[in-house]
């Protein structure tokens, strides 16, 4: 075995033991002391070998498949969230979030990426250092994950086998393939991209652990043979083709900005699937409404007949008004569903209100009506 593949085995070695100290002994790493960890990996290869960054020719189209697929990924988890509803995450797009959180991801997304490449290009390709650096940073995501699960419960613990460590299998089986024959660049813009989104949309789609743990395992082996296919077609492909891609790529974008726009609730319009047969027949069960989000003038302008979203016991309903109150500056309304007997009991207040019904879409949410009766 040549030294200098010995060289990469031992590196490896040492990152396997100081992982595992991590694991059960200390645990006192957090995202940036992983991320001086990887960069005093990372210049320890560098001065040990040089680096040497020459993208590869096929990193572009491979790029440009991943990215299709990634965003059709993206269009049907969250036209799925029309289906089965909507989880807000609980960070927000501010300098805290992006300190704490965006920016260490992105560091050790990068390093790790670097390193991945330099072990696996210094080594030449080595089948030893190929398998053992793709074992690495599966233990190495294990463990950066390790103290966010408590596994006295059980539910944490069977995330945690789901959510890290297959979906991590599978995806550091995908980035070695990626390295192997394209480059790090992909796989720094992927990983960028699937690690970082939670922490700038407000939103994602309430699919429950399971179903996601699914989701983030099938991706990367789909992306898997995206990559092959798109490497095998690459010679054969005609321009005309390619415009084709990015027509497609376009059109994906689009779709997809329009369902987050609407389902976010930070914008004029936002949709919500009926949960009851309150105003049967004039909307049903399972039907998705759009949303006409009020100003507090708008919401002094609120008329008698119309059909009012508002917020009340922690639930959003949404009732036909049957009297507007006016006492001095302020407004208050009284609801009534057209399929119930009696008039609202609570009086609703402005602040509590939402909007007004813009539009509604027969029966696309029962999907997510029978999801919810059925995890009942």
């Amino acid at each position: 075995m040549k030294s200098s593949i010995k060289n990469i085995l031992l590196i490896e070695f040492v990152m396997f033991i100081l992982l595992f100290i991590n694991f059960f002994i200390t645990n006192v790493f957090n995202n940036y002391i992983y991320s001086i960890f990887l960069g005093l990996i990372l210049l320890l290869l560098i001065s040990i070998y040089g680096i040497e960054l020459k993208p590869s020719v096929k990193q572009k189209r491979v790029l440009q498949s991943i990215l299709i697929t990634v965003m059709i990924y993206f269009l049907i988890t969250y036209l799925s969230g029309l289906f089965v509803g909507f989880n807000k995450t609980i960070y927000s797009f501010n300098l805290t979030n992006f300190i704490n959180n965006i920016i260490p991801t992105i560091l050790i997304i990068v390093l790790s990426e670097l390193i991945r490449y330099e072990m696996i290009r210094k080594s030449n390709y080595n089948i030893w250092v190929i398998i053992t650096s793709c074992i690495l940073f599966i233990v190495f995501e294990l463990s950066i994950n390790f103290k966010l699960y408590d596994f006295s419960i059980p539910d944490e613990a069977y995330q945690y086998i789901g959510i890290v460590l297959f979906a991590s299998i599978s995806k550091n089986i995908f980035m070695t393939i990626q390295m192997v024959y394209t480059d790090y660049i992909n796989n720094i813009i992927y990983r960028i991209i699937m690690e970082n989104y939670i922490y700038i949309i407000p939103i994602v789609p309430a699919l429950g652990p399971y179903v996601n743990s699914v989701l983030l395992i099938a991706l990367p082996i789909i992306l898997c043979f995206v990559t092959y296919g798109s490497i095998k077609l690459m010679k054969n492909e005609r321009p005309r083709n390619r415009k084709k891609s990015n027509i497609l790529y376009i059109i994906i974008f689009i779709i997809m900005l329009i369902i987050l726009m609407l389902n976010s609730g930070f914008f004029k319009y936002q949709t919500l699937t009926v949960g009851s047969n309150s105003m049967k027949n004039f909307m049903s069960k399972g039907d998705v409404i759009i949303i006409r989000k009020a100003t507090e003038e708008e919401k002094l302008k609120i008329k008698k007949g119309q059909i009012l979203i508002f917020k009340y016991d922690k639930k959003i309903i949404s009732h036909r008004v049957y009297e507007v109150i006016k006492r001095k500056d302020t407004v208050y309304f009284r609801t009534k569903g057209d399929n119930n007997d009696q008039v609202d009991s609570a009086i609703i207040k402005t602040s509590d209100v939402i909007g007004t019904l813009s539009y509604r879409i027969k029966y696309i949410g029962l999907p997510s009506i029978w999801l919810q009766e059925l995890f009942k």
